[in-house]
């Protein structure tokens, strides 16, 4: 585990990234040795899982998103002790119960999903995960197995993005 001090920025001229804490070259390289990809970061109370991004060369970041900052009431250029330690989790990010049930009863809908890379595990997993109603999560992970299984992995958002709406229609 890694403690700095660090504080939140904003890119402006970013239509992809924006508010994040910086990330000291230093504590980038420790990881980087390490083969370290994955952490949990934390503030106080609050942790998140999340990885160490770059912006150019130098510039290394960890993203926050727009629900944690107003949750918390975070604002640009407050200071943070932020800490970083290996997150050890199957998928880098916490398995909904409702898209682990459905891989439980539906070998074939987790098949595909396990033959995806670990980055599109973690899109389809946080589009479950990021839903407060139960009911919606468990829709969603019907449409994204039943989608997998129907492109036989073959995951193009787009396409799912429409499996999503004629759900919904």
């Amino acid at each position: 585990m890694k403690k700095f001090k660090t504080e939140i920025a904003f890119f402006e001229e970013s239509n992809v990234y924006g508010a994040h804490f910086h990330v000291p070259t230093k504590v980038k390289d420790y990881f980087e040795k390490k083969k370290i990809k994955r952490f949990i970061c934390r503030v106080g109370a609050e942790s998140w899982h999340c990885a160490i991004m770059s912006k150019g060369k130098d510039y290394n970041f960890v993203l926050l998103n727009k629900a944690r900052i107003k949750r918390m009431k975070w604002r640009e250029g407050e200071s943070f002790e932020l800490s970083l330690e290996e997150d050890v989790s199957k998928y880098g990010m916490e398995m909904p119960e409702e898209l682990s049930a459905i891989f439980e009863m539906d070998v074939d809908a987790e098949k595909h999903f396990h033959g995806l890379t670990a980055g599109k595990q973690r899109s389809l997993i946080y589009m479950v995960s990021k839903l407060k109603s139960e009911q919606k999560r468990i829709e969603k992970a019907l449409v994204i197995t039943e989608y997998l299984k129907r492109v036989q992995g073959a995951l193009d958002y787009k396409e799912l993005n429409e499996a999503f709406k004629e759900y919904k229609g």
